[in-house]
């Protein structure tokens, strides 16, 4: 595996052959969180919601850490980028991002609208 990398990626361990190495830069990750489709009714007085999206990988913050709430429609816009670095590669070989939608409620907490 390592082999087949660059040389300042893996570093040699002994005469069992090269280790990669975790003195790398990290992984800069982008995610374009464009739209939503006939999201599901969540304030029943208007029979529409006010929906955001909170992109998620274990132990990694994003920047933004959630779009814009995009108020009364079933169909949102976001259009909007979110970006983390990750410093274990294996985070993104053995982890999934989610991406979690959410109903905004003012006097309540915020409701799950789905992964």
């Amino acid at each position: 595996f390592c082999s087949l990398l660059d040389e300042t990626f893996c570093k040699p361990r002994g005469n069992s052959g090269w280790r990669l190495s975790r003195d790398r830069m990290p992984t800069r990750v982008f995610v374009h969180i464009h739209a939503g489709r006939s999201l599901p009714v969540m304030d029943r007085a208007t029979g529409l919601t006010d929906a955001y999206v909170k992109p998620q990988l274990k132990g990694v913050a994003f920047d933004p850490q959630q779009t814009s709430i995009q108020r009364k429609t079933l169909n949102p816009v976001w259009d909007q980028h979110c970006k983390c670095d990750v410093t274990d590669d294996c985070l993104l070989q053995d982890e999934p991002l989610q991406l979690r939608v959410f109903d905004y409620d003012v006097l309540s907490a915020d409701d799950v609208i789905g992964t």
